[in-house]
C-alpha cells in the first residue's frame, strides 16, 4: 500500500501551564508520530480494518494494565499474519506509580485518537512513552531522527565550554548508570558546574534491549548533544528505544529536597525537521514530521548473539560436487578438522588449530573468538560456525567465515603462523551517519586504535587490546584491536598497522567502523561495545545496523 507522509502538530497552550505540574506532566504529549495518513483504519470499513482496530485496542489497553503491574514498562501483541499488532509501553523509571498509571492510561486513549489507528503509532509524555505497530519492533534499536522528540531550554550558558564539560560529565555518567546490571535501563547523575550551578542528567532504554544495544541507543543521541544543545540550560532527546535529558535544576525523582512535584516543560519548544515560527508566549510547540522514508524499519536486531555471519570466503573448487575418491577424502578432512576446531576451543581459551589427512588430501583449520568474549558466547559462535560455513561454501578448497563473536578458516596447506591481510577475504563494516567534526573525530580514533593495537602486541595480551578516547564532552571512542593468536608479537604489529592504515578511506569519519582480515580485525565505536561494559555486563553485541561496505569474496 502506498505510504504518505504526515506532520503532527501537537500545541500546548499557555493555559496548560496553568494546571497542576503533575497533570501537565501526565495528560498532554510532548510529541506522537504517525504512519501513513492516507491508510489509517480509523477510516476504513473493510473487515481487515475492522480486524485491526480490534488488535490495536487489545494492545493498548493489554499494555496499560500490564504496566502497571510490571514496574512501569510491558509488551503486547494481538492478532495474526498481516492483523498482528505489537505494543510496548514504559514509563520514566523514577517516577511513581499512581504517574506511571495516569500517563499511560492518558496515552493510550490519545496514541489511538491523536493517529486514528494508522499501523505505526507513538507517543511521548513526559512521564511515558507507548508504541505500537504491526510488525515485531519488540528487542530493536529504533533512533530514527525523524520520530523523535528535541526539547531544548531557550537561554544558554554564559561559558559554553565549560559548561558543556559539565554537561558531559553529568551525562556520561547517566549513561554509564544505565547499561549498569539491575538498573533497569534507568541512570541518573549530577556534576557540579560552579559553586551555584549544578547539571543534573538523565539517561533511560526501552527494557527490551540488551545492554549494549542500551549503550549504543544512548551514546548516538549523546553524539547529538553538541550540536543540537550547544551550550543550552537544558535539553532533551527522545528516541523510541531510548531518551537522555539534562537541565540545571533538579528535575528526576526523587529531587533532592525530598519533595514529589513533575516537571513544568513549558518553557520549552520543539526543535523540527520542519520549520516553524516562534511563538510570542513560551507554550510549548511540538512538531514531528514524518517523512515517506520512515515506514522502512531495519532488519530485526537481536538481544542475543547473532548467528548470522557477516562475511564469508569461499574459494574453488568445491569437492561436495565430485564423488571420486580424492573428494570423499577431502570432504571427511574438512569434517575432521571444523569439529575438531570446534572442541578444541572450548578447552583451549577460545582459540584452536587443527590438520586432518595426508598429503594432498592434508587440511589445516584455525579458529578464534573475539578475546574479551564469555566461554558460552564463544562456544554458540564456533558451533554455529562450524556448521555454517560447510553449508555456505560448500567444501570448497579455502573456506573462512566471520562472526561478531569468532572466526573460522580451513584450507589445503598449512598457514599457521602466516599473516593474511587478503583485501578479498576480509570483512569492512561501516556505521552511518558521519560524525560533525570529521577532522577532531578522526584525531579521536586514530588515538583509540593506536591505543589499542599498542595492548595487542604486548606480552601476555593474548593479542586482544581494548582503548577509550575521549572526543567531547558528550562522546567517547572505544576500540578493539586482536590477532589471531598463532601470529608472533611482530607479525600481529604488522597485520594491525595493516588494518589501521586502511580506516581513513574506508572509514571516513563514520560513527563506528571494522575491518577483519583473516589474521586480525579492528573496530571502533562511540559506544561502549567490548566487554566488560563500563558497568561490568556480559552481553552480546547487535551489530544488524551496519552495511557491509566491502563484500568478501565467495
Amino acid at each position: 500500500m502506498a505510504a504518505l507522509s504526515q506532520l503532527v502538530l501537537v500545541t500546548a497552550f499557555l493555559a496548560a501551564a496553568l494546571l497542576p505540574l503533575g497533570m501537565a506532566a501526565t495528560t498532554y504529549p510532548i510529541g506522537s508520530f504517525c504512519s501513513e495518513s492516507g491508510m489509517n483504519y480509523g477510516d476504513l470499513n473493510s473487515s481487515e480494518a475492522v480486524v485491526r482496530r480490534r488488535s490495536v485496542n487489545f494492545v493498548v489497553s493489554d499494555l496499560v494494565a500490564k504496566a502497571r503491574t510490571g514496574g512501569g514498562f510491558a509488551t503486547s501483541r494481538a492478532g495474526r499474519g498481516y492483523d498482528a499488532f505489537y505494543g510496548l509501553a514504559q514509563c520514566r523509571g523514577d517516577v511513581s506509580g499512581g504517574d506511571c498509571d495516569a500517563c499511560l492510561a492518558q496515552a493510550a486513549k490519545q496514541i489511538v485518537s491523536n493517529c486514528n489507528y494508522t499501523s505505526d503509532s507513538r507517543i511521548w509524555y513526559e512521564y511515558c512513552f507507548m508504541r505500537y505497530y504491526n510488525y515485531d519492533f519488540i528487542g530493536e534499536v529504533d533512533t530514527r531522527e525523524d520520530a523523535s522528540v528535541t526539547m531544548i531550554n531557550w537561554q544558554n550558558m554564559d561559558n559554553p565550554k565549560a559548561f558543556q564539560k559539565a554537561a558531559g560529565k553529568a551525562m556520561g555518567k547517566a549513561t554509564a548508570q544505565a547499561v549498569a546490571v539491575g538498573r533497569g535501563g534507568l541512570g541518573r547523575a549530577k556534576e557540579q558546574y560552579t559553586p551555584f550551578v549544578s547539571v543534573y542528567a538523565l539517561a533511560q532504554c526501552t527494557r527490551d534491549l540488551a545492554p549494549p544495544a542500551c549503550a549504543r541507543c544512548l551514546s548516538e543521541i549523546v553524539s547529538k548533544f553538541d550540536k543540537t544543545c550547544n551550550s543550552a540550560q537544558g535539553c532533551q532527546i527522545d528516541y523510541s528505544s531510548c531518551w537522555a535529558r539534562y537541565e540545571i535544576y533538579p528535575f528526576y525523582f526523587p529531587l533532592e529536597a525530598g519533595s514529589r512535584a513533575t516537571i513544568d516543560m513549558s518553557k520549552y519548544t520543539k526543535q523540527s525537521m520542519a520549520s516553524t515560527s516562534r511563538r510570542s508566549h513560551h507554550c510549548c510547540l511540538v512538531l514531528v514530521a514524518v517523512s515517506l522514508a520512515a515506514i522502512l524499519l531495519p532488519m530485526a536486531m537481536a538481544t542475543t548473539i547473532s548467528m548470522s555471519p557477516i562475511g564469508t570466503f569461499c574459494w574453488n573448487p568445491s569437492y561436495n560436487e565430485m564423488s571420486s575418491g580424492e573428494a570423499i577424502a577431502r570432504r571427511r578432512s574438512i569434517n575432521s578438522v571444523v569439529s575438531d576446531l570446534a572442541a578444541k576451543a572450548r578447552a583451549g581459551g577460545g582459540f584452536a588449530t587443527s590438520s586432518a589427512g595426508r598429503g594432498i588430501d592434508a587440511f589445516y583449520g584455525l579458529a578464534q573468538c573475539r578475546g574479551d568474549v564469555s566461554g558460552g558466547d564463544c562456544d554458540a559462535c564456533l558451533a554455529q560456525a562450524a556448521k555454517q560455513m560447510v553449508t555456505n561454501c560448500n567444501y570448497t578448497l579455502d573456506s573462512r567465515i566471520w562472526y561478531e563473536y569468532c572466526f573460522m578458516r580451513y584450507v589445503d596447506f598449512n598457514f599457521f603462523g602466516e599473516m593474511d591481510t587478503r583485501t578479498d577475504a576480509s570483512v569492512t563494516l561501516r556505521q552511518w551517519p558521519d560524525m560533525d567534526n570529521p577532522m577532531a573525530f578522526q584525531k579521536a580514533v586514530g588515538k583509540a586504535t593506536g591505543k589499542a593495537v599498542a595492548h595487542a602486541v604486548t606480552m601476555g595480551s593474548g593479542g586482544l587490546g581494548r582503548a577509550k578516547e575521549q572526543c567531547t564532552s558528550f562522546v567517547n571512542v572505544y576500540a578493539l584491536a586482536q590477532c589471531t593468536r598463532d601470529l608472533a608479537p611482530p607479525l600481529c604489529a604488522q597485520c594491525l598497522s595493516t588494518t589501521v592504515s586502511k580506516f581513513a578511506e574506508a572509514c571516513g569519519s563514520g560513527q563506528g567502523c571494522q575491518i577483519d582480515y583473516s589474521s586480525c580485525w579492528v573496530r571502533y565505536e562511540i559506544y561502549p561495545f567490548y566487554f566488560p561494559l563500563e558497568a561490568n555486563r556480559q552481553a552480546p553485541t547487535d551489530l544488524t545496523k551496519y552495511t557491509k561496505a566491502a563484500s568478501s569474496a565467495s
